[in-house]
C-alpha cells in the first residue's frame, strides 16, 4: 500500500503538516513545519510540540545557552522538586558556578 505524502525533500518523499505558534509584532504569523513518512506521524509530532507550548516547555532549542537552561534546571526544577537531598544540589550548584 503506498503512504500519501505531500512533500519531496532531498529526493525523499514526506508528509508535511503546519501549525500556527504565534505572531510577530507585525502581525505576520509564526507557522512551524512538522514532517512524517504519513499523515498521521507528521500530526502527532505536531501535537506533541503544542501539547510542549501549552505545558509551559521551551521548544525553541536553536537559540538555546547552556547557562541558562543550566540555571533554570537547576533552581526551578529540581530544588522545588524535594527529590534529592540538599547536599545534592549543594553539590549540583557547586559544579554549576565552577
Amino acid at each position: 500500500m503506498a503512504v500519501k505524502t505531500n512533500y519531496r525533500k532531498n529526493g525523499k518523499d514526506y508528509y508535511r503538516v503546519t501549525a500556527t505558534i504565534d505572531k510577530k509584532a507585525d502581525g505576520k504569523p509564526i507557522r512551524k513545519e512538522f514532517y512524517g513518512k504519513s499523515k498521521k506521524e507528521a500530526e502527532q509530532k505536531r501535537d506533541e510540540y503544542l501539547r510542549n507550548i501549552a505545558n509551559g516547555l521551551n521548544t525553541d532549542y536553536e537559540n538555546a545557552e547552556l547557562v541558562p537552561l543550566m540555571e533554570l534546571w537547576l533552581f526551578e526544577v529540581i530544588k522545588p522538586s524535594n527529590k534529592i537531598k540538599e547536599i545534592t544540589f549543594e553539590r549540583y550548584e557547586s559544579i554549576f558556578r565552577n
